[in-house]
C-alpha cells in the first residue's frame, strides 16, 4: 500500500503523510494566524493545513478536473489559502484558524460542484480497503463528510458545527448519527471486524476503517506554487478575487452557507443572437384566481394621451357633432313630459269639468217627509248670482205663525208640514198648499276646448321638440 511520495517522506497513497483521528491543538492556529498576520511562516502554514484541506477537497470533488483546472482540488485548495491571507483579519478568533480554512475550503469546492457519486471507488484499493468503499456507497453525501472531518481529520464538534453553519448540540448528535449509521453499513458488508477478540462493529472500528484509507496527497508543484502566490505582487489581484469569492462572512468570520454553483452558460446561437419570443397571450383562468403573473404585461408601456397642438381645436373631431344629442334629446324629453303632464292637468281641472256630486239642495227633503242620506248641509245656502222664482202673493195666506216653515228644524231633525184639517176652525177657507222648495237648473254637459286653445299651443310645442331633435 505504503509507496514513495513526491514529497520526499515514507507517506500513503499520492504521497500524503497518514493521518488519525488526534486533535489539533488549538494554540497552534493562534501562532499560524499571528505570524501570516506579521507577514512571514508562509512555508510553515502552507506544511501544516495544505494536505489535509486537499485531502478534503478530493473527497469532495474527486479527483481529475478539466481544461481550465486539471486539478480541481488543488485549485479549491489554493484558493481558499490566497482568499485565507486577505480575509484574516475578520477572523475574530484565531483559535480557530484550521475550522476557518476548513469552511474556506468547502466554499471553494462548493463554487466548483460537489462529486454526485463518493471518489473512494474510483481509485484501486486493497482488500482491507474495501469494507470502506462499501460502507461509504451506503451513507449519503452529509455522512460522508462528517466522517471525514471527525474521524479522519480529528475536528471536534465544537469545530464542525462552524464550518457546515450548524448548531454546537446539532452538529454533535449528527456526527454521533453519522458513526450509528456507519456501523449499519459495515455490518451490511461483514458479521464482524477483523479486530481480535470483536464480536461486533464498534466506533473503533470505523475510526479505522476511515484512516486505513488513505487519500491522494498533494503534488510538489501545488506546494511551490501556493507559497509563492501568497506574497506576490503580482497576484494581489488574485487574492482579492479569491477573498471576494468568499462572502459574505458571517460575524465569526466563517463564510455563509449560500447557493455558489456557477450559473450554467448559455448556448452559443443564443448569446450570439436571442431568439425573438413570441407575443404572450393571457390565459382563460377564473377571475378569483386571477394574478399579475397569470396576465402578461406590456413590455412597450401603455399608450399616454397627448395634448392636442392648437390648431387642431378648430377641427372637430369625427363624430363630435352628434356627441351632445344623447344628453340633449333626453333633457329635452324631460321637459316635454313635464308640460305635456301640466297641461293634461289643466285641462282636466278647466271650468266645463264636473266635479261636484248633486247641487246643493237638489238631496233635499222628500215630499212624504222623512230624512235623506245626503251630506249636504240642511239648511240651503243664500242665493247668488241669479234671482231665484217666487210664488204670487197670496190675499188670503196665512202667517207665518199660522202656517209652519216646511224647512224648519227643531233639534236635531227637521219639522215635518202637518196636513191641514179638513175644516178648519171658524169655518174660515182652506189654506193652499205651501210652495215647493226652489229648484237649482242642471249644471250644463261639459265640452271640449274650443280648436286653437292650450291643446293646440301643446301640439305646437311638441313639433318644435321634434323638428330640433331632427335638425340636431
Amino acid at each position: 500500500m505504503a509507496r514513495p511520495s513526491d514529497t520526499g517522506g515514507s507517506t500513503g497513497r499520492g504521497g500524503t503523510p497518514r493521518s488519525g483521528p488526534e486533535r489539533h491543538p488549538a494554540h497552534l492556529d493562534a501562532e499560524h494566524a499571528l505570524a501570516l498576520g506579521r507577514g512571514h511562516g508562509h512555508d510553515a502554514f502552507y506544511d501544516t493545513f495544505g494536505p489535509a484541506l486537499y485531502e478534503y477537497c478530493w473527497a469532495l470533488l474527486g479527483p481529475g478536473g478539466d481544461g481550465d483546472e486539471p486539478d480541481r482540488p488543488g485549485a479549491a485548495v489554493r484558493e481558499a489559502l490566497l482568499a485565507a491571507v486577505e480575509l484574516l483579519d475578520r477572523l475574530p478568533d484565531r483559535r480557530l484558524l484550521r475550522p476557518w480554512l476548513f469552511a474556506l475550503a468547502r466554499a471553494a469546492c462548493q463554487r466548483r460542484g460537489f462529486a454526485a457519486e463518493p471518489p473512494y471507488a474510483l481509485i484501486a484499493t486493497a482488500p482491507e480497503e474495501r469494507a470502506l468503499v462499501a460502507m461509504v456507497r451506503r451513507l449519503p453525501p452529509s455522512h460522508r463528510e462528517l466522517l471525514e472531518l471527525y474521524l479522519r481529520h480529528g475536528l471536534a464538534p465544537a469545530q464542525i458545527a462552524p464550518v457546515l453553519a450548524l448548531e454546537g448540540g446539532t452538529a454533535e448528535e449528527l456526527c454521533r448519527a453519522a458513526v450509528r449509521r456507519a456501523v449499519d453499513a459495515l455490518r451490511e458488508s461483514a458479521p464482524a471486524p477483523a479486530r481480535p477478540g470483536a464480536a461486533q462493529w464498534a466506533l473503533v472500528d470505523v475510526a479505522e476503517v476511515v484512516t486505513c484509507f488513505v487519500l491522494p496527497g498533494p503534488p510538489r508543484r501545488l506546494r511551490r506554487q501556493i507559497v509563492a502566490d501568497l506574497t506576490a505582487e503580482e497576484t494581489a489581484r488574485e487574492r482579492a478575487g479569491a477573498a471576494e469569492a468568499m462572502l459574505p462572512l458571517g460575524a465569526d468570520g466563517f463564510p455563509l452557507h449560500r447557493d455558489r454553483a456557477p450559473a450554467p452558460a448559455p448556448p452559443a446561437e443564443a448569446a450570439a443572437a436571442p431568439a425573438a419570443r413570441a407575443p404572450e397571450e393571457p390565459t382563460s383562468i377564473a377571475p378569483d384566481r386571477a394574478t399579475t403573473a397569470d396576465t402578461p404585461t406590456r413590455r412597450d408601456g401603455e399608450p399616454v394621451a397627448e395634448l392636442a397642438p392648437p390648431h387642431a381645436a378648430a377641427r372637430p373631431a369625427a363624430g363630435g357633432t352628434r356627441r351632445w344629442i344623447a344628453p340633449a334629446a333626453a333633457g329635452i324629453a324631460t321637459v316635454a313630459a313635464a308640460l305635456v303632464l301640466w297641461g293634461i292637468g289643466g285641462s282636466l281641472t278647466g271650468p266645463g269639468l264636473v266635479t261636484q256630486g248633486d247641487p246643493p239642495g237638489a238631496a233635499g227633503l222628500a215630499r212624504g217627509g222623512g230624512t235623506t242620506g245626503s251630506t249636504a248641509p240642511d239648511r240651503l245656502p243664500p242665493p247668488t248670482g241669479t234671482a231665484e222664482p217666487t210664488a204670487p202673493p197670496q190675499a188670503d195666506r196665512p202667517s207665518a205663525s199660522a202656517a209652519p216653515d216646511p224647512t224648519r228644524r227643531t233639534g236635531d231633525t227637521a219639522e215635518q208640514p202637518q196636513a191641514p184639517p179638513d175644516d178648519p176652525p171658524g169655518g174660515g177657507p182652506a189654506p193652499e198648499d205651501p210652495p215647493a222648495p226652489p229648484s237649482i237648473p242642471p249644471s250644463p254637459p261639459p265640452v271640449d276646448d274650443p280648436p286653437g286653445g292650450d291643446r293646440d299651443g301643446l301640439g305646437r310645442l311638441l313639433d318644435d321638440l321634434g323638428d330640433l331633435l331632427d335638425g340636431g
